[in-house]
């Protein structure tokens, strides 16, 4: 059996963490990463495509953390400008490629920083040998047990790092796997020691992002609830809202989940959007799946100035109304939703 000595700067993993880590992902310390997260990364769109801003993002288990990772890549390249106006003027859905390649290594430093409480930040690098000796009670993965971390104090540390081994390695962003963020963003102590959750699980039965991990991705908080503050199921037991920190961020972004498996992503070009009500009478969102079915971009225009149409038909009709415009409406209630000319879908 093999050990590799330390990467400079690093320390290997030690067993107990390699256990702790999979148990707190998969739910067991017995349980790895299935093909799906081995197998995914980080992709653009080709700079042709009509979404230059955009990762591929696929109909698999990995979906959720590629969606709030592209959350973050728009918010560094739309909103590093301050005002609507540079804004337009910079045509920022359309990044050059070396803007949008900056944009990433951002986007994924902030997440890993934020999930650190902006105090102190660990990341793991594969590397070909074992990190420790396997006990005869330890099933290999063929990952866990290979990695090196590295700490870091500053986000400007932190930054510079991702950067170079994303420039060193092409793979690390086309094809290493989203596992590599994943863990990457767990690592950091308080995740481990300070989540306040005794039964937390990352990955669902299904090996999906579960709610835990896509408020640890979003907020850098590993809590399995969605609404502000603690609250208290009523006798009912009815389902608790979504919470109004969620539903208006810093930034006009939102990750979406419609029908529980369909992912998207909707944002507005315009900051004014979640800080003046004004604005909020009439204005466009964009809407971004990733996936190769859509084609073409998707704005939609949103009007809360005169309440929505009511159809006749009552009921029946109010039955077809798209998901994703459900999901405007418990924003926006009342809205009317025009989908310009595209045919509703997910």
């Amino acid at each position: 059996m093999s050990i590799e000595p330390n990467i400079i700067g690093g320390k290997p993993i030690s067993h107990s963490v390699a256990c702790e880590l999979r148990r707190f992902t998969c739910g067991s310390n017995v349980a790895s990463f299935g093909v799906d997260w081995k197998k995914t990364g980080f992709h653009f769109y080709s700079m042709q495509s009509p979404y230059q801003f955009g990762l591929h993002i696929h109909r698999d288990c990995t979906r959720g953390l590629l969606m709030c990772v592209q959350a973050y890549l728009i918010k560094k390249i739309i909103f590093k400008y301050s005002s609507r106006e540079e804004i337009l003027r910079r045509d920022v859905l359309h990044p050059s490629e070396h803007l949008r390649e900056e944009a990433l290594v951002h986007a994924i430093s902030e997440m890993i920083w934020q999930a650190g409480q902006g105090v102190k930040a660990c990341v793991c690098l594969l590397q070909d040998l074992l990190s420790f000796e396997i006990p005869p009670d330890y099933r290999k993965d063929g990952f866990t047990e290979k990695l090196t971390l590295f700490e870091f104090s500053t986000f400007d540390e932190l930054r510079g790092f991702i950067k170079i081994h994303k420039d060193q390695d092409s793979g690390w962003v086309c094809g290493s796997g989203s596992h590599d963020y994943e863990i990457n963003a767990l690592l950091n102590p308080s995740i481990l020691e300070d989540s306040g959750e005794t039964e937390l699980r990352l990955l669902n039965a299904s090996e999906e992002c579960s709610q835990t991990l896509l408020n640890l991705l979003l907020t850098g908080k590993a809590v399995q609830y969605i609404f502000n503050g603690t609250q208290l199921y009523d006798d009912e037991g009815e389902r608790l809202l979504v919470g109004s920190m969620l539903k208006t961020p810093k930034r006009p972004i939102w990750v979406t989940i419609t029908n529980r498996v369909n992912y998207g992503l909707l944002f507005s070009t315009n900051p004014d959007l979640v800080s003046d009500w004004r604005v909020e009478h009439r204005f466009f969102l964009h809407y971004y799946t990733g996936l190769v079915s859509q084609k073409k971009d998707v704005t939609l225009t949103i009007d809360t100035r005169f309440g929505r149409r009511i159809s006749r038909k009552g009921k029946r009709e109010a039955d077809k109304i798209p998901a994703m415009e459900h999901l405007i409406l418990s924003k926006w209630s009342g809205a009317e939703v025009d989908w310009n000319g595209t045919p509703p879908f997910m």
